[in-house]
């Protein structure tokens, strides 16, 4: 499947699913799917779900297994494997546990300096293909940051400009998600 047809499909899945203030803007998502379409991700996990918009955007665009870790019970959709706990001890064992498949790894909570080392803690599993730090500034050594002026002119743009509502308006380019691919 060619870029502008995920690009396509995926703001088709936008329009299916109307934002929700203090989530991932789309084009943050569409980043994060995309650099795990490219690593060939076989399985998601998402942490930090809150009102769990991302999690159905995600599981709508993704086909693959898909687990969200939050401290508090949240509402998941169907096909996603909820884990009630803290992620920065369920994520590591999580991993040593299933070695064989090719994880991409949202982080949307914990934040700060706790995400930088959770992000650091996956990417010492060779089967971390992408991980993925909402709420993140630029020049933390990412690969790629939502905010990258060819990125956001590329695709998260035209996806921002699809929420319409006024908490968009605080963030015009998204709070900021950085990723980092495995090599």
């Amino acid at each position: 499947m060619t870029a502008t047809k995920r690009l396509a499909d995926f703001q088709r899945i936008c329009a299916a699913h109307p934002y929700v203030p203090k989530g991932v803007f789309y084009g943050e998502l569409f980043l994060f799917l995309e650099a795990c379409w490219l690593a060939e991700v076989s399985m998601l996990i998402e942490s930090g779900v809150k009102f769990g918009f991302s999690t159905r955007v995600l599981r709508a665009a993704f086909r693959g297994p898909m687990m969200s870790i939050d401290r508090e019970r949240s509402i998941t959709p169907a096909g996603v494997d909820f884990k009630q706990g803290d992620a920065v001890l369920m994520i590591p064992q999580i991993l040593a546990r299933t070695p064989t498949q090719r994880y991409g790894i949202l982080i949307d909570g914990p934040k700060g300096e706790v995400a930088i080392a959770l992000k650091d803690t996956c990417l010492r599993y060779e089967s971390v293909r992408v991980v993925a730090i909402h709420d993140a500034p630029r020049g933390r050594g990412e690969s790629v940051h939502s905010l990258d002026p060819v990125y956001r002119e590329y695709a998260g743009r035209e996806l921002d400009a699809l929420i319409e509502h006024p908490y968009a308006a605080k963030y015009p380019d998204g709070p900021g998600l950085a990723v980092w691919v495995h090599r």
